[in-house]
C-alpha cells in the first residue's frame, strides 16, 4: 500500500484506536475482545450505546460472559460505564473508552495529527503507517 493509499485508507475508517500498552493490563481474551467491538463501533468521543445481548452477538460470547468482561475494563479503567434511563426505566448503558476521552482528543483528531505526518513527511508518515522502523 503507498502513501495515498494509506491516507485513503485512514480517511475511510477503515481503523480503530486500541492504546499501545493494552498488553500491560493483564486482559483475559474475552475483554479484549469486547474492548475491540466497543472501539470498532464509537463515536468520535470513544462512546457507544450497545445493549449486552449485542455485545454478546458481535463477539460471540453470552451475556454475562459480556458483563465480566465490562466489570474487567472498567476495573481495570480502560472503559466507564453509565447506565441511561428513559422514563425511569433503564435502558442501554453508555461505554465511554477512557483512553481516548481522558487525552481529550476525538479520534478525528488523531487522524488528522496523522494526515498532518503523512503529509509533512511522505517517508516518515508510510514508516509509521505500515510499522516499519528506519
Amino acid at each position: 500500500m503507498d502513501y495515498r493509499q494509506q491516507v485513503e485508507y485512514l480517511k475511510a475508517g477503515n481503523y480503530f484506536f486500541i492504546p499501545n500498552d493494552i498488553f500491560s493490563y493483564d486482559l483475559t481474551p474475552k475483554a479484549f475482545i469486547v474492548l475491540c467491538y466497543l472501539a470498532h463501533i464509537s463515536d468520535n468521543m470513544g462512546e457507544s450505546h450497545p445493549s449486552r445481548y449485542t455485545i454478546g452477538k458481535h463477539c460471540h460470547i453470552t451475556r454475562s460472559t459480556v458483563d465480566r468482561a465490562l466489570k474487567e475494563l472498567e476495573i481495570n479503567g480502560l472503559i466507564e460505564i453509565e447506565k441511561r434511563y428513559k422514563d425511569n426505566i433503564q435502558t442501554t448503558s453508555s461505554y465511554s473508552l477512557c483512553y481516548i476521552t481522558k487525552k481529550n482528543k476525538t479520534i478525528y483528531n488523531l487522524v488528522a495529527d496523522m494526515n498532518g505526518v503523512l503529509e509533512g513527511n511522505k517517508r516518515r508518515g508510510t514508516r509509521y503507517l505500515s510499522g516499519k522502523r528506519g
